[in-house]
């Protein structure tokens, strides 16, 4: 019976993440519907993209119609007593990528960052690297459980990248958010979209071996969970 619990609550949390993406897709959709092509899409000085273009999109599905964003501490908190790897933990509690939280009326808890990446310096000396540098994204990670246990990455938190520029035809390799944030990374990526973490790079799904990161599921098995049909199969690092 405890097994046969277990698996109805992966497929539960599973479906939530698949329900999670299709609300996110359709607000990009809507977003470049009303404001044109997202290679096109520019912050102000005020607001990040994700703010200016998607979060509007998104005020019809909000748990709570008055409010917009949560105050920083009650997410930071949330953040805090989550098992999350120790790179995303941390830079999310100090750098100013952090921006906040909201939810969503499913229960989630969406943690949008502000835009940025970082590709690998290898490629400085390459033909290639001036496309890679004019890649435009943000990553965004979610509890799609909201505040219920387990609050873990990998079984209900997740992490995905919203691209407004990609790489350029032809052009291969990865784009992570920030030099830190090594698990929020995607790969081959040639259209603006939303892409979950592990996009292109499957085989990088794993759980921690080492130091804090010991036993705890990485944010690219985000990929893995999509290429898999939003199943949790038997070789999913749980």
């Amino acid at each position: 019976m405890p097994s046969l619990i277990a698996e109805h609550r992966k497929k539960v949390l599973a479906a939530q993440a698949k329900h999670f993406y299709s609300i996110l897709s359709q607000a990009f959709s809507n977003a470049e519907f009303h404001n044109g092509d997202a290679i096109f899409w520019e912050s102000d000085s005020e607001k990040t993209i994700f703010e200016q273009y998607l979060f509007p999109e998104l005020k019809g599905k909000l748990k709570d119609k008055d409010t917009a964003y949560w105050g920083t501490n009650t997410c930071k908190e949330h953040l805090r007593t989550s098992k999350l790897s120790y790179k995303v933990r941390e830079q999310m509690l100090t750098m100013s990528a952090f921006k906040g939280c909201f939810q969503l009326a499913g229960g989630e808890v969406v943690f949008p960052l502000k835009e940025g990446v970082s590709t690998s310096t290898q490629w400085e000396d390459t033909p290639d690297y001036e496309y890679r540098k004019k890649v435009k994204a943000a990553g965004l990670i979610v509890d799609v459980n909201g505040l219920k246990k387990p609050n873990e990455s990998g079984k209900d938190i997740f992490a995905f990248m919203v691209v407004m520029k990609p790489f350029g035809k032809n052009i291969t390799g990865c784009a992570n958010h920030f030099s830190d944030y090594n698990d929020i990374v995607i790969c081959d990526f040639y259209n603006p979209g939303i892409y979950p973490s592990g996009y292109g790079s499957v085989s990088s799904c794993q759980k921690g071996t080492s130091g804090l990161n010991t036993g705890i599921t990485n944010m690219r098995c985000t990929g893995k969970l999509v290429s898999d049909g939003w199943e949790f199969t038997k070789d999913y690092p749980w």
